[in-house]
């Protein structure tokens, strides 16, 4: 069975064990899907990191490269993001709208890719703004559009930096150590040890078990969390340090296979659950 097959089964299970998350997995499982059929296309170039200031990171603990330094196949990006517009059309009924109208625009060249993903690399949303109200389609809308369909080269430029971390100390920090971002998901593996995934590039490192991975507050008397016996593969950390949460999935208590993004989306009644008492989320990319 290849990925995408183990994806589309993964996501037939968890709406079976939670009926509710139908709908937003019928769309969510098929545009990871159409990512991952896009990655095996991809022709991005390789980020090269000199090697001086390779040093220079590895001494001062810095990641990698800044989120704007990653490379795009836009050509590909583009492609996706259609496919994703069409998904949307068929299977999101409020994106549906929005959909039409950004696909729209791509083929009549009134939205230019490459700016809109270079104002996502460098997170600069009056940029976004601009074009959201150009072709009249919600803000929010096209970044999540925008994000989705250049996933795949992040994924691709982070698995191919993740080459140079084999000659760097395991950091262990709450941040990606690839592009310096937060993690949206931590989960356990088959020994017990604890990894985060980033919410923006998909990389995932391995942290200590114990502790807040955005503070490294260890005061058990400042650490809570939260479970329920109907799943005993999910938890949330909660610090009351910082105030944060995130959401951990243990995989050793999973019959099916294990992909971060699908147990994002399929346990935002977690997210609510943290937020009802009080604790707030660092993933970057937020799920509409």
């Amino acid at each position: 069975m290849n990925r995408i097959e183990e994806m589309a089964k993964a996501a037939d299970i968890i709406k079976k064990l939670r009926p509710s998350y139908d709908a937003i997995l019928d769309f969510y499982s098929r545009v990871f899907q159409a990512q991952a059929l896009s990655r095996e296309a991809l022709n991005v170039p390789a980020v090269e990191i000199d090697k001086d200031l390779l040093s220079i990171k590895k001494k001062n603990e810095l990641p990698l490269i800044d989120p704007s330094e990653f490379k795009i196949d836009v050509d590909s990006a583009v492609k996706l993001f259609k496919v994703i517009c069409d998904l949307a059309v068929d299977w999101a009924p409020h994106l549906a709208e929005d959909a039409r109208a950004m696909k729209a625009a791509l083929e009549e060249d009134l939205l230019e890719a490459d700016v809109l993903y270079s104002a996502l690399l460098n997170s600069q949303s009056g940029t976004i703004e601009v074009m959201a109200r150009h072709i009249e389609v919600s803000q929010d809308h096209l970044g999540m559009f925008a994000y989705l369909s250049m996933a795949p080269s992040l994924e691709a430029c982070a698995e191919q930096l993740s080459g140079y971390l084999e000659h760097m100390t395991e950091l262990k920090k709450g941040y990606c150590p690839i592009c310096g971002n937060h993690p949206d998901i931590a989960f356990l593996e088959e020994e017990g040890k604890r990894y985060l995934n980033c919410g923006f590039c998909g990389h995932s490192w391995h942290v200590n078990r114990l502790g807040c991975v955005f503070c490294d507050n260890t005061d058990k008397d400042q650490l809570q969390y939260f479970f329920s016996e109907e799943e005993k593969e999910y938890r949330v950390n909660l610090c009351d340090h910082c105030q944060n949460y995130i959401k951990v999935v243990d995989t050793r208590q999973m019959v099916r296979a294990f992909f971060p993004r699908l147990e994002m989306v399929s346990t935002l009644h977690l997210d609510m659950q943290a937020r009802e008492k009080g604790y707030t989320s660092q993933a970057s990319v937020p799920l509409d």
